[in-house]
């Protein structure tokens, strides 16, 4: 999904995201861009990691105004963003719990 290649551009007009957050109102996009997100490669992980938290804001945005979630993904959202800045704290834990704030689940497959 070129979309969520593009998320990586900390330049990105607010109008650009607002794009982004009415066509992830279609779950099929939800899925799409992160699974682009989940196979970056980006080397600093500070840049990864700003990139992923815009995701899913975008993600979250979407979701809401879609009426597939309810307010308290916003605040999955902030869980996870406050675990990236503390280590050992179950980060994968918060990234599952905002999962299922917007309606998603996560499966673990053979690759």
């Amino acid at each position: 999904m070129k979309a969520a290649a593009r998320m990586m551009d900390e330049a990105t007009s607010d109008r650009w995201f607002d794009a982004l957050v009415e066509s992830l109102q279609d779950p099929d996009e939800v899925i799409a861009c992160l699974e682009v997100l989940l196979e970056e490669t980006e080397e600093d992980p500070a840049v990864r990691d700003r990139a992923f938290v815009r995701a899913m804001a975008a993600v979250t945005e979407g979701q809401i105004a879609a009426g597939r979630c309810s307010e308290a993904a916003r605040d999955a959202l902030q869980r996870f963003e406050q675990g990236l800045a503390q280590p050992g704290t179950g980060i994968i834990y918060a990234w599952v719990d905002w999962l299922r704030a917007i309606g998603f689940g996560f499966v673990i497959q053979r690759a």
